[in-house]
């Protein structure tokens, strides 16, 4: 039996569909972007002290058992999202 939320009936709802997608998709596009200019943002704010930065803010995330990657997305959410 084939899933009905798959079914296209017309091609007007084709284009609907589509048009959703591209939506979704562009939303995330800009989520990654915010992202990636808060990192570049908090590296740039720390390149004249990165050990400092990275014993004050990386450092205390990975010694709680976080790592890098889930270290840095932490802090960028932090930027991002304040309290």
């Amino acid at each position: 039996m084939k899933d009905p939320k798959f079914r296209v009936k017309s091609k007007d709802e084709t284009n609907v569909m589509n048009e959703d997608i591209r939506r979704r998709l562009d939303l995330i596009d800009k989520d990654l972007n915010l992202k990636l200019e808060t990192l570049d943002y908090l590296f740039t704010g720390s390149k004249d002290y990165p050990e400092e930065f990275h014993q004050l803010y990386v450092q205390p995330l990975m010694d709680s058992g976080l790592s890098l990657e889930d270290s840095f997305s932490l802090l960028v959410d932090g930027v991002l999202r304040p309290n």
